[in-house]
C-alpha cells in the first residue's frame, strides 16, 4: 500500500500509542490488583527522577488504580483525536502543495450535507474532491468521539446535553452493533453518557476511537495516492526531503535524487521510479533546479549533474 505522508505518521502513532496504552494500563492494573508490595498498610511508588519530595504513598491503591486507568482513558481520547487532526491537516496540505502536478479545472467538486460539515473528516475529504459517501459506516462514532473530546477538553470531562442525546440515538446503536472489530470479537460497551456527569471511560473506548478513526484515514489515504499520482507523490516526497521545517533523514545519501527515491521507495512505498526518471519527472514539473539547489545547499552535498 503506498503511503502518504500523513498517513506514515498516523500509522507510526497507531504503533506507539497502542503499545503505550497497554504498557500504562497494565502498570496501573497490577497497582490496582496489589502487584506493589504493601507495607504499614501504604503502597509506596517510585518517583524516579521528578523532582517530588517523597513518594506517593497510597492507602488505597485498588482506588487508585481505577481512578488513574480513567483519567489515561480520557487523555487518550483526546490524544488519538489530536492525531486525527494532524492527519488531516497534513493530508489536505500536500494536495495543495501538489495542486500544480494537476491538470487545473479537473479537481472534483464534492457537496456534503449540512450536518456532515460539523465533522472534520467529511469536510476535509469534500475539500480536497474526495467522496466521504463510503465513510458513511462510521461516522455516527465520529461524531460520538467528536462530542466525547469537546467534552473533556471543555467541560473538563462532564457531558452535554446534546452528547447523551445522541449517545442514546438509533443512528449510535446501529453503528455500535454493525462495526466488526479486528479479530472478530465483541464490540466493548459504551459508558453511560448522563448529562452534567464525568463520563467513565475506560482503555477499550480509546482503543475503539483509534480503529474508527484509523479506518477513515486508511480509506482517504488510498484516495489521495489516487489524486495525487506520481507527479504530485514524487513533488511530495521532495517536500519532506529538502523543503520542510522537519525534513525526514537524508544526509547520508550525496545526491538529491537518491535522496528523494529514498523516500518514496522506504517511507511511502512508491517504488515506480529509478533515479533517471525521478529527475525525469521533477523537471518535467520544473523544480529540479530548485530541488536541486535547495538540497545542496541545506545539506551540503553534491548533486550529480548540472540543473536544467
Amino acid at each position: 500500500m503506498t503511503n502518504t505522508e500523513a498517513f506514515y505518521r498516523l500509522h507510526r502513532f497507531n504503533e506507539s500509542f497502542d503499545r503505550n496504552l497497554k504498557v500504562t494500563f497494565g502498570a496501573l492494573e497490577g497497582l490496582r490488583t496489589g502487584t506493589f508490595p504493601v507495607a504499614n498498610g501504604r503502597t509506596d511508588l517510585p518517583i524516579g527522577q521528578e523532582p517530588w519530595r517523597k513518594a506517593t504513598s497510597l492507602t488505597d491503591p485498588r482506588s487508585d488504580g481505577e481512578n488513574a486507568i480513567r483519567l489515561t482513558a480520557t487523555m487518550g481520547i483526546v490524544r488519538v483525536t489530536a492525531a486525527l487532526e494532524d492527519f488531516l491537516e497534513t493530508l489536505e496540505a500536500d494536495y495543495d502543495r501538489t495542486a500544480f502536478t494537476r491538470e487545473a479545472g479537473n479537481a472534483p467538486k464534492i457537496s456534503i450535507e449540512a450536518e456532515l460539515q460539523l465533522l472534520k473528516i467529511p469536510s476535509v475529504a469534500a475539500r480536497v474532491g474526495i467522496a466521504p459517501s463510503p465513510l458513511a459506516y462510521l461516522m455516527p462514532f465520529h461524531r460520538y468521539f467528536t462530542l466525547a473530546r469537546n467534552c473533556i477538553v471543555h467541560r473538563n470531562g462532564r457531558a452535554t446535553h446534546e452528547f447523551e442525546e445522541f449517545a442514546a440515538s438509533p443512528e449510535l446503536r446501529d453503528c455500535h452493533s454493525g462495526w466488526i472489530t479486528k479479530r472478530g470479537g465483541p464490540m466493548p460497551a459504551l459508558p453511560n453518557i448522563i448529562a452534567g456527569a464525568e463520563i467513565d471511560w475506560l482503555p477499550r473506548h480509546t482503543i475503539l476511537c483509534l480503529a474508527v478513526y484509523y479506518a477513515a484515514a486508511k480509506y482517504l489515504n488510498d484516495q489521495m495516492v489516487i489524486l495525487m499520482g506520481s507527479k504530485g507523490l514524487t513533488y511530495m516526497a521532495a517536500h519532506y526531503v529538502i523543503f520542510d521545517a522537519d525534513t525526514v533523514a537524508t544526509r547520508h545519501h550525496r545526491r538529491v535524487e537518491v535522496a528523494i527515491k529514498t523516500v518514496l521507495h522506504n517511507r511511502y512505498r512508491y517504488g515506480e521510479f529509478d533515479n533517471n526518471q525521478l529527475i525525469a519527472a521533477l523537471r518535467a514539473m520544473g523544480k529540479w533546479q530548485s530541488c536541486s539547489s535547495a538540497f545542496a545547499a541545506r545539506f551540503g552535498n553534491e548533486v550529480r549533474g548540472k540543473p536544467r
